[in-house]
């Protein structure tokens, strides 16, 4: 087995856009439920971007400029002032990050769809848990584990693997606003979360999201060229 080769993704700053819409640094936050089509259209919209970033640049970012207001404040399309969960988005770089985002799709190359594992599922499902039950956030468990160690309790991966964190409120298009959020990295310098989509090196990826002590939303997305679960694990 090859040793760790996957980037730790920043989610300090503004962990995209999704850290600071709507969330609250509190014991109790108000749940986002999670829609039954959340995975299926977290996964379209993540194969819309690698497969097509053009078409994906002229028809998911280029319509949210008009939505940037007074600088650094994005207001979504979908904003509704009486609903207490949908707040107005206090970016860290405004506007300059989705031109950024737009430019980079537009002169991307396009790389093959991801296929979503159930096991790198599992493996995910297992750190949002975690995190939802003592309030952790970043890619080092409570209990000191890195993404790798996560991953081997499963099975066994080749070639490379990644992580995606995210941490906020989402609560219209939920999977279609996560890979949006994730792909702009706004306040993320080495914009880390949008080359592990991009990444032609992953053909598997493993979707989880749920509650989080601390955030109405927790996501996590893991990444894998190949994943070949233990047998233990498939048949207990």
């Amino acid at each position: 087995m090859k040793r760790p080769c996957y980037r730790r993704c920043y989610y300090a700053a503004a962990l995209a856009l999704g850290l600071l819409m709507g969330c609250h640094s509190t014991d109790s936050p108000p749940s986002s439920p999670v829609p039954q089509t959340l995975y299926p259209d977290m996964l379209a919209a993540l194969n819309f971007a690698r497969t097509d970033p053009q078409g994906y640049a002229e028809q998911v970012l280029i319509p949210m400029r008009p939505y940037y207001r007074q600088g650094r404040i994005w207001q979504p399309p979908w904003y509704d002032p009486q609903d207490s969960l949908l707040k107005v988005v206090e970016t860290d770089e405004g506007i300059a990050a989705l031109e950024e985002t737009i430019r980079f799709m537009q002169q991307a190359q396009p790389v093959a769809p991801l296929a979503l594992d159930d096991g790198l599922s599992r493996v995910a499902s297992d750190y949002r848990q975690a995190q939802a039950r003592n309030g952790g956030v970043g890619h080092i468990g409570d209990d000191g584990s890195t993404l790798a160690v996560r991953i081997e309790r499963l099975g066994q991966w080749q070639g490379k693997i990644g992580e995606n964190l995210f941490y906020g409120s989402a609560d219209r298009q939920v999977g279609a606003f996560v890979v949006m959020a994730l792909l702009i990295d706004d306040g993320v310098p080495d914009r880390g979360h949008r080359l592990l989509i991009m990444d032609p090196a992953f053909r598997l990826v493993g979707l989880a999201c749920g509650p989080h002590r601390s955030y109405p939303l927790a996501c996590v997305q893991n990444f894998a060229t190949e994943f070949t679960p233990d047998p233990a694990w498939l048949n207990p």
